[in-house]
């Protein structure tokens, strides 16, 4: 299904939504940084040496997110939240005191200029992937009254359907160049999952700031159901940690 079949499901969706629903609604607009990271399976075969490499070159990583959101009220103390982003899910690799003549990798090419010998050499690989999601969540109120405060916590469980978009590789030469240039962008070299499932697990702090307006923080974990990416050593899972923010209206 291509994308502009998405966004115009979605936008059909919530106009139904808005004109014939008689409960409680609200429209949200928000921005997702985050923290990723990727877990790891080892195929049969591999030998735990690169299982060891992989985890000293890998890091944690902060991405970034945005989209809207259509917020519907079940019933007093629940809520289903519809929401329609971009994510982008990714986490760094490093490597770390290249040499003359080595290969940084076979797309990027190997260490040829003598000028540069004295400098410590690092590559910076962000494993990157780009996601256009549709996340069904819940939201369960825990406290406190509605009508006593201007503040609501809820607890968020959900699923999110993501799509793959892109799964580029940008490569940042750090005290080097190769080809005169310090940064290059490369194909992944896993074979990546086009469609996805993510469990979300979080919750929600709500502030009233105006009649119908309010403001929201939302941490949550994603982890997906399916895998990433994978070669024929390994298999990965990149999750991530977010802090959805934004504001709504109620409509």
């Amino acid at each position: 299904m291509k994308i502009k079949t998405y966004i115009f499901l979605l936008v059909s969706f919530l106009m139904i939504c808005a004109n014939y629903c008689e409960a409680q609604s609200s429209m949200e607009a928000y921005v997702t940084p985050g923290l990723g990271y990727r877990q790891m399976s080892v195929k049969q075969g591999t030998p735990m040496s690169y299982r060891d490499s992989l985890n000293k070159m890998d890091h944690v990583r902060q991405n970034w997110g945005g989209g809207f959101s259509y917020v519907h009220e079940i019933s007093h103390d629940n809520k289903v939240q519809i929401s329609f982003f971009y994510k982008r899910s990714s986490y760094l690799g490093r490597l770390e005191n290249l040499q003359f003549q080595d290969t940084v990798h076979p797309s990027v090419g190997r260490i040829t200029d003598l000028s540069q010998t004295v400098l410590q050499k690092d590559a910076l690989f962000v494993h990157q992937y780009h996601y256009l999601c549709i996340p069904i969540l819940f939201h369960s109120f825990i406290g406190p009254d509605y009508g006593k405060a201007k503040m609501a916590i809820h607890v968020v469980s959900g699923l999110s359907f993501n799509m793959l978009i892109n799964d580029d590789v940008p490569v940042f030469l750090k005290g080097f160049t190769v080809g005169g240039k310090s940064h290059h962008l490369i194909s992944n070299d896993y074979n990546s999952t086009k469609m996805n499932l993510d469990l979300v697990l979080g919750g929600r702090v709500r502030f009233k700031i105006g009649e119908k307006s309010y403001f929201f923080t939302q941490p949550y974990f994603s982890f997906p159901f399916l895998r990433t990416a994978e070669d024929e050593r390994v298999s990965l899972r990149v999750f991530q940690v977010n802090l959805q923010t934004g504001v709504g209206w109620e409509i």
